[in-house]
């Protein structure tokens, strides 16, 4: 009885540790991929020779985020132009309007702008900038910016910590569903688990946001599993309860995941192509990867489907029917990609065979 209640205790604290991993996670993650593209004008200079009713500011372009700015804008309000008269970068003036390609992470991009329509630099006349996926911002200050969220490295290594502190209490292996955060969300869609499927607690919002999972709406749900012409076929139904299209893509899961790529990436470098070659098709066998190899490289196989918004597919897996598959062999991974106005998400969910009574009863 103390045992049982033991258990009970372990597995309450387990669900609370792992419901606030996962929230907290979620916010750092929303704030490492934060868009930081950020403008910086000063030293306004009026009279220009170059024309009337004009003046030039030096400015910076920096991009503090993670990901690429790609087809940057700068633009002046009330019908004023601005073009570049020199840069560090290369640059189109069009329309009264400075384009730029890309800004990588990282970079920083001095310029001297020339702007017509106006004698001086003000508040309610400064230059707007804007790429593919944000709206930056802009300061009136000599390269102040905010820092990059980089900063926040240390708290993160710090909670890492942490994290690694409680997660012995659960031996993840190569099962998701015994890692923390899997935990909480196996507890609480326990009939999706059941059905074999497992969502990531990590950046999971735009399928908790959008699907009742509790009231069995899901996005993705096996309809059909079937050996058929010596292959082992899933037949998946994918629902887009979204306004933007959604891409589902899934391929197999290698069993004892973490085993095969430690023993891939332990292939000597040094070897020569045929050697590294052999060694990689010995190790796929051994854990009966489901790939291919054409022209010396390897490709997993894999499906991809994208759902218009407010509709219905489906996504075909299929892999050979081999003598020696198992259950374990059967598990799979499948990432789910959506954009929410500007903002593009992606989750990441499994399939566990072992699970589901449709794939079970193919190895009876």
């Amino acid at each position: 009885m103390r045992n049982k209640m033991q258990d009970i205790l372990s597995n309450t604290l387990k669900v609370i540790i792992s419901f606030f991993v996962a929230l907290i996670l979620n916010k750092l993650l929303s704030l490492f991929r934060k868009r930081q593209l950020y403008l910086s004008c000063w030293n306004s200079i009026e009279n220009t020779s170059i024309a009337d009713n004009a003046f030039t500011i030096n400015s910076s372009i920096y991009n503090n985020g993670k990901d690429k700015e790609k087809n940057v804008i700068i633009k002046m309000p009330n019908g004023l132009s601005c073009s570049v008269l020199s840069s560090t970068y290369d640059y189109k003036n069009e329309n009264g309007e400075i384009h730029i390609d890309r800004v990588i992470p990282s970079e920083k991009i001095s310029m001297v702008i020339l702007v017509e329509g106006a004698r001086k630099l003000e508040k309610k006349i400064k230059p707007r900038i804007k790429s593919e996926d944000t709206n930056g911002k802009v300061y009136l200050t000599q390269d102040v910016v905010p820092p990059s969220a980089g900063v926040l490295t240390f708290t993160v290594a710090l909670f890492t910590t942490v994290l690694g502190a409680l997660s012995y209490m659960i031996s993840s292996g190569d099962s998701p569903e015994k890692t923390i955060g899997y935990t909480h969300n196996s507890l609480f869609y326990s009939d999706y688990k059941n059905n074999g499927f497992l969502i990531s607690p990590f950046g999971n919002d735009i399928i908790i946001k959008n699907y009742d999972i509790a009231k069995k709406e899901y996005p993705i749900e096996l309809v059909d599993a079937r050996k058929l012409n010596g292959k082992i076929q899933y037949k998946f139904r994918l629902v887009n309860k979204l306004n933007s299209p959604m891409v589902f893509k899934a391929n197999y899961r290698v069993d004892s995941n973490h085993a095969f790529w430690g023993e891939i990436s332990n292939i000597s470098d040094f070897a020569d192509e045929q050697t590294q070659e052999k060694a990689k098709q010995e190790i796929y066998e051994k854990y009966h990867a489901n790939s291919t190899v054409i022209g010396g490289k390897t490709f997993f196989d894999s499906t991809e489907v994208i759902v218009k918004p407010n509709s219905m597919s489906y996504l075909i897996l299929s892999r050979d029917d081999k003598s020696y598959l198992t259950l374990d062999d059967m598990n799979a991974e499948i990432d789910i990609k959506a954009s929410e106005g500007l903002v593009n998400k992606e989750v990441e969910m499994f399939f566990q065979a072992n699970y589901n009574e449709k794939i079970r009863s193919l190895f009876k």
